[in-house]
């Protein structure tokens, strides 16, 4: 067949026309994913929303079978249960302390609400009147008009009752369980962006009254400056590794609230925050005012139920609500104390523990027992649950000790139920094992690392090296660097696998085969390899303890080189060294009382003495590299 040349001309322009939509389709691909990744790098929850959507996964189920009503009457009947079974316990004990009243919020600034607008979350609500993304970009010109809305309400000490409605989605605990249950869910509250900006200040206003005057216990590590997760984690590992060299033996119980949020009495919550933490007058009233009149719908498969009044609960999603929930449950440790057993405090999740020679476990078994049923009691006249069904516990010694240990009766008794020992526990997600080996913790991350790396693969091409990097930090080596502090002093043998998790992401990223070496891109992407981060934690985790950036809890556990025991001044007086403790074994080595001093000491002396603190990286990470790659 014979085709004329206007044929020939128009398939030419057809063929560049379908080329060219193809390069541009590719460009605008890659700049919106780039915006995408550059918009949720500070907030990893919306990071992983986005990984998701562009590796496309099975869209989550809506199951035919549940409703709205379905999840409205189950959540609001969990609730009403939990209330009746505490109805009948006594009142709290709610002991007075000393501190200046806070009886007013400082007003705003419209600076301050500016600020707030371009570093709070691009997140939007169905009962916002605009998208988040465009009350930013006006921002210049309606941050006036929402500080004075604002300073009005903390004046008057009123939350306005528009703010105070909220959507609630059921959203499923873990991808693997039953959609079709109720009960595999959990209530997650929308508000509307303008309350929670509200909230914002508030929090600040009460966190800045709260700290100053230690109104938090200092176990208490959620929502507070210089505290995290890997704070805590650290505090805990630490006490079980120093008595591990102590040749003792630990249990460590993890217990569990049901609903925990949910079933905060409003008027015990006012009574604490006005008694314990000394608010009053204009600022009192405006927290009653937020708390009470709240109402709420329940949607599910693009439909709602009826509005219901929300009677207690500080809500999931709010920003002032885990700060009242700390609040509310911070007296604990007054009822942990009295037992003399250690306890670590993160939002809802409370761990406990004590130790013990191994051939003398009943009496930390009666120590723990008295201690976690006098929690119940404390919880119960709190209008809390606390959950035996769910509470886990382990014993933590070497394995010789353990061997006594098992060999005796080292069940913990809670109440009327009995708490068998396991052999491994996930804590606040790092997994502890009864030897603190570790292995099943670094077998997990690798594990899902690797099942991540397989699903950037399908998207390697699509969207070039520039977004693979980001998401490969965001994905992969977050969760390598997550509490790897804990990791310091294990054989190689077991960190090995963690390294080839950074071997595979970097092939990934570089687009090289399997067999070949690997070194030559790591040292390219500029990344420590992972028993050098390890270090790299261990070393700014020293730095925040050396400047005061850290809680007491981690502070405490060092003593500078230059406090000398004698009254001879030693050679090290003016350095900014640490001591390092004593210890009877080897595995001692790895307590962070041990192991920071060690990693730190060994740093030049100016560089431990840099104010700035991106600079004081920047060297860090320059002195660790030339020490893996020379």
């Amino acid at each position: 067949m014979k085709i004329s040349q206007e044929d020939a001309i128009l398939i030419k322009n057809l063929y560049l026309s379908k080329q060219y939509g193809a390069q541009l389709y590719q460009r605008k691909f890659t700049e919106f994913w780039l915006m995408t990744v550059d918009a949720a790098k500070n907030n990893p929850r919306a990071l992983w929303r986005s990984v998701n959507k562009l590796l496309q996964p099975r869209t989550d189920v809506t199951t035919q079978t549940l409703s709205a009503d379905d999840f409205a009457t189950h959540f609001r009947h969990k609730v009403d249960a939990i209330s009746r079974a505490t109805a009948n316990s006594a009142p709290p004990v709610i002991t007075a302390r000393s501190a200046t009243p806070l009886t007013s919020f400082e007003p705003v600034t419209e600076q301050e609400i500016s600020k707030l607008l371009s570093t709070s979350p691009s997140k939007s609500c169905c009962l916002d009147p605009i998208p988040t993304w465009l009350l930013k970009r006006i921002s210049a010109h309606i941050a006036p008009i929402i500080c004075y809305l604002c300073n009005l309400s903390l004046s008057s000490g009123t939350f306005p009752p528009v703010l105070k409605h909220a959507l609630v989605f059921p959203r499923i605990k873990k991808p693997t369980l039953n959609p079709e249950v109720v009960n595999n869910y959990r209530p997650i509250s929308n508000l509307p962006y303008i309350s929670k900006l509200v909230e914002r200040v508030v929090a600040r206003r009460f966190k800045s009254h709260a700290e100053a005057q230690g109104l938090f216990p200092a176990q208490q590590s959620a929502y507070r400056p210089f505290r995290s997760t890997e704070s805590a984690i650290i505090c805990v590992h630490n006490d079980l590794v120093r008595a591990i060299d102590d040749r003792k033996a630990t249990l460590l119980v993890l217990l569990d609230l049901s609903a925990a949020f949910d079933t905060v009495d409003h008027e015990i919550l006012l009574s604490i925050l006005e008694t314990r933490f000394a608010i009053q007058c204009t600022a009192l009233d405006w927290l009653r005012s937020y708390l009470t009149g709240r109402t709420q719908v329940f949607v599910y498969a693009d439909k709602q139920t009826v509005s219901y009044p929300v009677l207690c609960s500080v809500p999931q999603g709010s920003v002032f609500g885990p700060l009242g929930f700390i609040s509310y449950t911070e007296d604990i440790v007054n009822v942990t104390e009295q037992h003399k057993v250690s306890s670590h405090l993160y939002a809802d999740d409370t761990q406990l523990y004590a130790t013990t020679k191994p051939d003398d476990v009943s009496s930390v078994r009666r120590q723990l027992g008295a201690c976690t049923a006098d929690v119940a009691q404390w919880c119960a006249s709190r209008r809390l649950q606390l959950n035996a069904d769910k509470t886990e516990a382990i014993w933590i010694a070497s394995k010789a000790s353990l061997n006594k240990v098992k060999s005796q009766d080292c069940s913990l008794v809670m109440g009327a139920e009995t708490v068998t020992p396991v052999d491994v526990v996930r804590n606040l997600g790092v997994y502890l094992d009864s030897e603190l080996s570790m292995k099943q913790h670094v077998a997990k991350v690798a594990s899902i690392c690797f099942f991540h790396l397989r699903r950037l693969r399908q998207v390697r091409r699509r969207v070039g090296k520039d977004i693979t990097i980001r998401l490969v930090l965001a994905v992969i080596m977050s969760r390598l660097d997550y509490c790897n502090s804990v990791l310091a002093g294990l054989p190689q043998s077991t960190l090995q696998p963690l390294q080839r998790v950074q071997n595979a992401a970097a092939r990934l990223i570089c687009d090289v085969p399997y067999h070949e070496h690997i070194t030559a891109h790591l040292r390219e992407l500029h990344w420590l390899p992972v028993r050098s981060r390890i270090e790299y934690k261990l070393c700014l985790t020293m730095y925040n303890v050396h400047n005061g950036r850290c809680p007491s809890y981690l502070s405490d556990m060092f003593q500078p080189a230059d406090t000398p025991s004698r009254p001879l001044r030693l050679r090290s007086a003016d350095s900014s060294s640490y001591v390092k403790p004593r210890l009877r074994t080897k595995f001692g080595e790895r307590a962070f009382s041990h192991s920071g001093p060690a990693a730190w000491n060994q740093l030049p002396e100016h560089t431990r003495q840099l104010s700035s603190l991106s600079v004081f990286k920047r060297e860090l990470k320059t002195i660790l590299f030339s020490r893996s790659f020379e």
